[in-house]
């Protein structure tokens, strides 16, 4: 799962940047960087399958469900600064709130659909979204170290390095609750 979600992250956050750096209009920018955050959950799937070893589900079923999951979940994710919101308005505030939960149940939910006839597999989207919540933090460690005229390899290795963290965060909350809940149905 490491590897998986530090590759797929670094993938989504990489077309991010370009799209950013290079000026991108949104018309491209947001489909390239939804179908990446796809990607990520191709990736962090496989990994998943991997760790899982022969207590994996269904391997289709899986990466598809993931894949979706993390591309709702970037896309939910750039929707503030898409739609270009005022994050000091109450509505908007409530909105982003909300829009947060969804976005951290985006993965979890579309794996528990695949999951679910698993006994106890419903604490499945729960515990993985407090773990990505966790884990988020790690994406804006670098916000602090970079600003538009950082080198783009700077920038680069600083989110690979989040995103190693924000992946091994993920990992090390959710073992218990993988071993649980996949071990327990075999």
């Amino acid at each position: 799962m490491l590897v998986g979600e530090t590759l797929g992250f670094a993938v989504a956050a990489g077309i991010a940047v370009a799209a950013t750096a290079g000026g991108w209009p949104p018309s491209v920018a947001v489909p390239a960087i939804v179908a990446a955050g796809g990607i990520e959950g191709l990736l962090l799937a496989s990994g998943q399958l991997i760790g899982l070893g022969r207590f994996a589900p269904r391997r289709g079923p899986w990466l598809a469900a993931t894949s979706v999951g993390a591309a709702v979940a970037w896309a939910i994710g750039m929707a503030p600064s898409t739609l270009g919101l005022a994050v000091l308005d109450p509505v908007v505030i409530a909105f982003l709130v909300g829009a947060a939960l969804v976005l951290l149940a985006a993965i979890p939910t579309a794996q528990w659909l695949v999951i679910r006839h698993r006994p106890g597999s419903l604490r499945w989207i729960p515990g993985n979204m407090g773990a990505w919540a966790a884990a988020a933090i790690w994406t804006a460690a670098p916000s602090p170290f970079i600003d538009e005229n950082s080198p783009i390899v700077l920038v680069a290795l600083l989110y690979v390095a989040a995103g190693v963290l924000m992946a091994a965060t993920v990992a090390v909350l959710t073992a218990p609750l993988a071993r649980s809940v996949f071990a327990r149905a075999a």
